[in-house]
């Protein structure tokens, strides 16, 4: 089980591998909302959901400039650092808001089915 604490210390450690090969992490305004939806299954804003979700036109859309230019980012930490049950599908979201994320409403694990 991961505290949001927990997350966010994976975020900076990714961003900080990332920055030090030239790249650009996930900005700080949104390792809150990141590790709150991942770690508590706390409602992300907009553009986070759409991540989330595996909604392209949606995050595109919904992006500011300093994230537009950093969703490499956002796939590679989801791929790598989270559990796949939080993402990928809209359906995932949703069980995943349903189950509170990490700290979860029950001990029931949360469907990790391919859709």
């Amino acid at each position: 089980m991961y505290t949001k604490e927990d997350v966010t210390k994976q975020v900076l450690a990714f961003n900080e591998d990332v920055e030090e090969r030239g790249g650009l992490g996930i900005p700080t305004h949104m390792i809150d909302g990141l590790a709150s939806y991942i770690a508590e299954g706390r409602e992300p804003g907009g553009f986070l959901a759409s991540i989330f979700k595996n909604d392209l036109c949606g995050a595109v859309s919904s992006a500011d400039e300093t994230n537009i230019g950093r969703l490499r980012s956002y796939v590679r930490f989801l791929q790598y650092h989270a559990p796949p049950a939080c993402y990928s599908s809209e359906r995932r979201y949703y069980m995943w808001l349903d189950h509170r994320g990490f700290l979860g409403k029950s001990d029931d694990p949360v469907d990790t089915d391919q859709e």
